[in-house]
């Protein structure tokens, strides 16, 4: 199993919309803390500023969407800055916040979504510095046991979320089921097809996502469905971002970063398509 193309997970944004019907000040910090995303996403600045407003938010949607943008705040870190200390900060921080979603929304499938993600990058890092301190021979057998460790418990989780939110994360749920059984090898259950069906149902409930655009396209070429991958990757790759916004008329929330990498690997994949 490739564990970096299994735990590579880009999370762009949530899919909770609401109307605001606390007071003002909660309106105007949701805002405020929408316009330091805009400016400057992957700061831990960010993130404390959805997590103040947790405590703030008197409606239940109020809460799941400001623990949901502190996670995609957080999860930029991990995808941006991968092996420095901030990533691991940003997930010792997301592993911890999750249990606190966990406790003030016992048994969501937000709560099994967003469990998933952490335990998965926490094990990513794990293994990660495992393997740099393996000696050669190790190396060429590592099996990646902290990943193999927590699989299970991930895709349980994963399977649950999809039953009681499937739409949780703009389909976050079937978007990492299907990149788990792309990556995961036939001996471990890996199945591609089993993987088309889960990255076509997210694609089809949240095309606006250009992860999700992405990791159907790659999956399609893992299939040798290259005709039909093209058209995926050229439509990612020449979509306006007004089109790739999964939060429509909210331009503040666009994952702007998270879309140009996205449309970065989209275009590599082309280009090796073509040579």
């Amino acid at each position: 199993m490739n564990s970096s193309r299994f735990l590579k997970l880009y999370l762009p944004g949530a899919l909770v919309f609401f109307k605001l019907s606390s007071p003002a000040h909660a309106l105007t910090t949701m805002i405020e803390c929408d316009t330091q995303y805009a400016s400057i996403a992957g700061r831990f600045d960010v993130a404390q500023c959805y997590f103040n407003l947790v405590g703030s938010a008197s409606a239940d949607a109020q809460k799941k969407d400001a623990f949901e943008r502190a996670f995609i705040t957080l999860s930029a870190i991990v995808n941006i800055l991968p092996g420095t200390p901030d990533e691991r900060k940003a997930v010792d921080l997301g592993l911890k916040s999750v249990e606190d979603l966990g406790a003030a929304f016992p048994g969501s499938g937000e709560y099994d979504y967003w469990h998933a993600v952490w335990l998965s990058f926490d094990a990513k890092i794990k293994d990660r510095e495992e393997l740099a301190a393996a000696n050669a021979l190790k190396s060429l057998v590592f099996t990646y046991p902290n990943i193999r460790h927590v699989l299970s418990r991930v895709e349980s989780d994963l399977v649950s979320a999809r039953k009681k939110t499937p739409s949780t994360h703009f389909y976050g749920p079937s978007r990492v089921l299907g990149i788990i059984y792309r990556e995961k090898s036939t001996f471990l259950g890996g199945n591609k097809v089993t993987a088309d069906a889960y990255l076509s149902e997210a694609l089809k409930g949240a095309p606006r996502l250009s992860a999700n655009w992405l990791a159907h396209a790659q999956n399609l070429l893992k299939m040798n469905r290259t005709e039909d991958a093209k058209v995926d990757l050229q439509k990612l790759t020449t979509l306006s971002d007004d089109d790739l916004n999964p939060y429509p008329g909210q331009k503040l929330r666009f994952p702007s970063v998270e879309t140009r990498l996205d449309r970065r690997a989209a275009a590599d994949l082309l280009a090796e398509i073509k040579d």
